[in-house]
């Protein structure tokens, strides 16, 4: 593992807490694996704490992967301030249980305040739980989701959010 991808690891790590929405287990941290980026370039501007990935990013750690057109990385002292990943869509997928998805044109995270924004036709979506909308905010400290409709335009209808949620069985009912 190469110094930047070292640095990624705790970005990995700190920009998907919300992966374990829901999740059965235990908050143990998952042991570090290691991250593979691929990209058609990429600019590592380390005097202002830089990093870009162009061109059909593709990140894979473990079971974690992450698709998006573009991906900036801002780094402050070594450690994390910002991500910001555009493209048509973005796309992040966690294959282990509970299973992940998650799509957008944008996410946005801001690893100061702790939260991660999932703009344009936004998705949400572990096991048969699914939020949609065009703004699916993520508070990291509190596990708390926010969905929102986008403005309407003239010629569209105001989108509205939906939310699935899948009952869960009751504890001490045998059901597993």
């Amino acid at each position: 593992m190469n110094l930047n991808q070292r640095r990624l690891l705790p970005l990995i790590l700190s920009l998907f807490p919300f992966l374990c929405f829901g999740a059965e287990e235990e908050d143990s941290p998952p042991p570090p694996l290691p991250i593979s980026i691929e990209s058609d370039s990429v600019t590592l501007d380390k005097q202002h704490g830089i990093s870009r990935y162009l061109g059909g990013v593709l990140l894979e750690q473990g079971e974690i992967s992450f698709r998006s057109d573009e991906l900036l990385i801002e780094q402050r002292e070594g450690e994390v301030t910002e991500v910001v990943a555009s493209g048509s869509p973005v796309t992040f997928e966690r294959k282990s249980a509970p299973r992940l998805y998650a799509k957008a044109q944008k996410l946005h995270y801001a690893a100061t305040e702790g939260v991660i924004t999932l703009t344009g036709d936004a998705l949400l979506q572990q096991g048969g739980d699914r939020f949609e909308g065009e703004k699916i905010r993520y508070y990291i400290q509190n596990n708390r989701i926010e969905a929102s409709s986008g403005t309407p335009s003239q010629s569209q209808e105001r989108s509205r959010v939906r939310v699935t949620l899948q009952p869960r069985p009751e504890k001490g009912s045998g059901v597993p």
